[in-house]
């Protein structure tokens, strides 16, 4: 019986969102009923990112498409919007967090290519967890640099702020933001680490447990937000993450590269070339590994 839904934020890599889920059905498809397709609203961005019609069709039994009615990209808004429905539901993943009626949630970037099933190893690991997937931005955290830190260790080092104040000093030339631009909320609470989330691009969640607590029905942030702290925006999921481990909620660290290949996105959409070849790269996976000519004659 299929007990997970899928939910898959899409802005352009038409060849490469088509792979994505491609291979994550091939690999994981006997776990996943719907999948939420969700298309951001580029169509003010003056940009023509293509067309997705051939993954839609090829999936349209499994598929919900939908649109937000605003498009935020990779800009933060201000908390006291995450309660209005318009601003809420055009978050990443919002709309099949708030929809979806099965207990596990799996969520996917669309330039990922599954080399197993997925689902099936974090489902076998998540337990009575919040959430499964890979921990940390640890490649930006300096307390991983100093050797105190890890994905598996993140629930067990609590530095107080003036610990972890000395570790960003120390790696400060290094780091992208600063500890003065830190808020009061970072400053107060310093745990879970600042950078430290549950990686959304192929994560599987207890939404039984995390929609109870989570925005519109907790306090939570919700879960594809960005938030600005002062000089610098956290990625997406730190917020949620750092909110529900504050509750005592865990999320399981799990090795996923020998089930997925990341193709690290947000450089592409700001890179012409890295784009059209990251693209090409896909479009020869789905012909070599599929037999799916794309787009198909």
């Amino acid at each position: 019986m299929s007990n997970v839904d899928c939910v898959i934020n899409v802005c352009g890599k038409p060849v490469q969102t088509a792979l994505a889920i491609t291979s994550l059905m091939e690999h994981s498809g006997q776990h996943i009923d719907r999948i939420f397709f969700i298309e951001e609203n580029t169509a003010e961005s003056g940009h023509d990112f293509g067309s997705h019609e051939f993954i839609l069709s090829r999936y349209h039994d499994r598929i919900v498409r939908y649109v937000p009615p605003r498009w935020f990209y990779v800009g933060a808004i201000a908390r006291r919007h995450w309660k209005d429905d318009t601003a809420r539901l055009s978050l990443r993943y919002q709309y099949g967090f708030e929809q979806s009626e099965k207990d596990l949630l799996f969520t996917t970037h669309n330039d990922c290519h599954y080399t197993g099933d997925i689902i099936g190893l974090l489902n076998e690991h998540i337990g009575h967890d919040m959430a499964a997937g890979h921990i940390g931005m640890c490649w930006t955290c300096p307390a991983h640099r100093a050797g105190k830190c890890d994905s598996f260790r993140y629930w067990n080092y609590r530095p107080n702020f003036g610990e972890l104040k000395a570790l960003y000093e120390q790696a400060a030339s290094s780091l992208a933001a600063p500890l003065s631009d830190f808020s009061s909320d970072l400053r107060s609470r310093p745990w879970p680490l600042p950078v430290c989330r549950v990686n959304e691009w192929s994560a599987l969640i207890n939404l039984r447990k995390a929609r109870r607590v989570t925005m519109p029905n907790g306090p939570a942030a919700p879960f594809g937000a960005y938030d600005k702290q002062r000089g610098f925006i956290t990625d997406v999921g730190v917020a949620w993450f750092r909110d529900i481990s504050n509750m005592g909620f865990r999320c399981r660290h799990v090795p996923i590269y020998s089930h997925v290949q990341h193709g690290r996105g947000h450089a592409a959409m700001t890179d012409a070339n890295l784009y059209r070849l990251r693209e090409e790269e896909a479009r020869q996976v789905l012909h070599d590994t599929y037999g799916i000519a794309y787009p198909p004659a």
